[in-house]
């Protein structure tokens, strides 16, 4: 008999169907197309027995199917010494099976491992997404540092712990006769816990490549690095061993439970499956924000920390991008200075301190932002490049440079375009509430973007590249996505100056990147985060912000969708659940919750603030797109945890001041050993983290 399984909310039906000792279960989009795709229970059921694991189909030894109402089966099983129970049914997420294996054997068992594998249908253009780890194999990848790789080679695997998934899922889209589709294994988060687990047993996830087609996996623990078992990504460009390695010991009567839900879709265009991993994840999980402080708080204690960095030397007044000794933040004693752009944002905090002045009526905030402003023009141009300005004050000489490692030989053009375009909003800002705008302000901002306008600027792809030599002539020919910052920088300023040139310069530009990324991300954004080679989520970012401005600016709905597009990209990198953290550690001790927290790239797995809250809230707004402003909303509330709210909280002597990178997994960055991972935090703390809360904080208090 073939039981179907079909709901009036599912896009999806399911057709069970009985085979000598294994079922069959038949997905069917119930669009004009009707898709199929079949898995055999068997084939879902996997197992390994050995270590180095290695997964095989489960043999089925006896096997029953009972309707449980309308819409949902149980099937009974007894498959490889265990008997499982499987409840499925359908929603609009898609096939949801709970799974609960109950071991059977007279003996105990080690080295064993239980889960999910659901093979993947067989086609060309194959783009695998596991959120915050690959992106269609990290094809920016630099070849000479260690990132996560899944190429298309049989029997190759990746496979990671639950925990260092944003959302705890895996997509493949593939192409076949013209069409895309893409295949969805989303799991539950869960621990494992027995007797013969490890100490807070995670799940795992990942995929196996079998060469004409991908299997995603959803296992009891164990993993794999780059084809090697048993290794994990644990620190910057490096490896690890695994401690315990993932794998099981199981005495009779053990029982493991585990949800996971399957999807198939039919994509509207090429490099649009990850799509699915997004909407699923959110429907499935259902996040919620649990924010530590209110924002108006966190605002008071974001101003406290900014007041903090106040200085005036060398003829200038700003906000120092590092604090002056180890004890306050600055680990690596780096040193500090004025720094427009990357980790300084220095003219974002002048937004900041200009609109804080100008709703408390604060005259001594409102003069401390035109105090950057006035920095900002009068940083000297480069003489070859006029309009190009160097982006660094070092405080100890009093001299000027491209950025904080203190060289003048390139200048970044994601940090220009930054300044440039934060400048921008400050004038825009000033002149909304009808202040006085200075000439030399002006003159910076039309410079800059005449500056960028120039075609010279473009790399042989007609984009920026990442870093223009003094003559402000390209450094490099990499198609890389940081340079997007620079034409957010020129709608910003068209803003300003009504300059149709600009804005048709600033247009251009933008469909240029969106044919080299978005408009079927074989090649993922990538490269924007200067101490990084890979994909990450900011260079995601800076294409979401200027289609999100030409959207705003224009109101056409195509950069609405280019928009809309990028905010969920970023959003994969966007934790929709909480990790548990190590007994101990001060992400535990202080009630760290990660749902709402960005990841930061393939190679940086750790979270930040980095991430247009406001934004893509506004996005969604503008759209009625209830994710995309949950999302928003969700992560400046997620931001308050970890803002020291008293002297000696989370490390820090000043209130309001918060850590760059906190290590929610099995990962660290910098000075830091194993000991470090799930829960630990590094205290660098450059002043962009004031500036992305506390502007995103503002802006969602006065709503705009």
């Amino acid at each position: 008999m073939v039981h179907t399984l079909t709901s009036t909310k599912a896009p999806l039906e399911v057709q069970v169907e009985p085979l000598p000792n294994d079922l069959r279960l038949l997905l069917k989009l119930r669009d004009g197309a009707r898709a199929t795709h079949a898995v055999t229970y068997s084939q879902l059921t996997a197992f390994s027995w050995q270590r180095p694991w290695s997964l095989v189909p489960g043999e089925v030894e006896g096997i029953t199917v009972k309707a449980m109402g309308p819409h949902a089966l149980l099937v009974d099983a007894e498959v490889s010494g265990f008997h499982v129970e499987d409840l499925l049914s359908v929603s609009r997420a898609g096939l949801r099976l709970r799974r609960r294996w109950t071991y059977r054997g007279l003996e105990p068992r080690s080295e064993v491992v239980v889960g999910t594998c659901l093979p993947a249908g067989e086609g060309t253009r194959e783009k695998i997404t596991l959120p915050h780890v690959l992106y269609n194999n990290n094809p920016a990848a630099d070849p000479n540092r260690l990132v996560p790789h899944l190429p298309r080679e049989a029997g190759y695997a990746l496979v990671v712990e639950e925990h260092r998934l944003p959302i705890p899922g895996i997509n493949v889209e593939w192409e076949v006769g013209g069409e895309f589709y893409a295949l969805t294994l989303l799991a539950v988060p869960a621990t494992v816990t027995l007797p013969g687990a490890q100490p807070d047993h995670a799940w795992s996830l990942g995929g196996v490549h079998a060469g004409s087609h991908l299997e995603l996996v959803s296992l009891s623990g164990v993993v794999a690095l780059n084809n090697e078992k048993d290794v994990i990504y644990g620190a910057q460009n490096r490896a690890f061993p695994y401690p315990g390695g993932g794998y099981l010991t199981l005495q009779r009567g053990d029982v493991l439970e585990k949800t996971v839900v399957i999807e198939l879709h039919r994509c509207e265009a090429e490099g649009r499956g990850f799509r699915r991993l997004v909407r699923v994840g959110w429907e499935v999980l259902r996040p919620t924000a649990r924010p530590a402080l209110g924002l108006e708080r966190a605002i008071d204690l974001k101003l406290n920390a900014l007041q903090s960095r106040w200085r005036e030397q060398h003829g200038h007044g700003g906000f120092t991008w590092i604090p002056d000794t180890p004890a306050e933040g600055n680990v690596y004693n780096a040193p500090p200075g004025f720094l427009f752009g990357w980790v300084g944002q220095s003219l974002r905090l002048a937004w900041c301190a200009l609109a804080h002045g100008l709703r408390a009526r604060d005259k001594g905030w409102v003069a401390r932002g035109q105090a950057v402003l006035d920095c900002f023009a009068a940083a000297p141009q480069l003489p070859e490049a006029p309009g190009l300005r160097y982006l660094f004050c070092d405080l100890q000489d009093g001299e000027w440079y491209a950025g904080e490692w203190r060289g003048r030989d390139r200048i970044s053009t994601r940090m220009f375009g930054e300044a440039i375009t934060n400048l921008a909003d400050c004038l825009l800002l000033l002149r909304r509430h009808e202040l006085p705008v200075k000439q030399q302000w002006r003159d910076a901002l039309d410079e800059g973007a005449r500056f960028l306008a120039s075609p010279r600027r473009l790399n042989e792809a007609g984009i920026f590249p990442i870093f223009l030599t003094p003559a402000g002539r390209p450094a490099d020919e990499q198609i890389a996505a940081g340079g997007v910052a620079c034409v957010t920088a020129l709608l910003a300023a068209a803003e300003v100056t009504s300059d149709p040139w600009l804005r048709a310069q600033g247009l251009e530009l933008l469909q240029r990147y969106y044919a080299h990324f978005a408009r079927t991300l074989e090649r993922p954004f990538s490269r924007a985060t200067l101490d990084a080679a890979c994909e990450d989520k900011e260079a995601g970012i800076y294409f979401f912000l200027a289609a999100y401005r030409a959207f705003v600016l224009t109101g056409d709905r195509v950069y609405g969708e280019y928009a809309r597009l990028a905010a969920e990209w970023i959003t994969t990198f966007v934790y929709f659940w909480d990790v548990a953290f190590r007994p101990g550690s001060a992400c535990a001790i202080n009630a760290f919750r990660s749902t709402f927290w960005p990841g930061v790239s393939v190679q940086n797995m750790h979270l930040d603030v980095f991430f247009p809250a406001f934004e893509v809230y506004d996005l969604g707004r503008r759209l009625e797109d209830r994710l995309l402003r949950d999302v928003g909303r969700g992560v400046v509330q997620a931001w308050t945890h970890g803002i020291a709210q008293r002297p000696g909280h989370w490390g820090f002597p000043t209130r309001g001041e918060q850590a760059e990178q906190f290590n929610h997994t099995n990962y660290f960055q910098g000075p830091f050993t194993e000991a470090d991972w799930r829960g630990s935090v590094n205290r660098w703390n450059p002043s962009w983290i004031i500036g992305l809360v506390l502007q995103a904080a503002l802006r969602f208090q006065e709503g705009r």
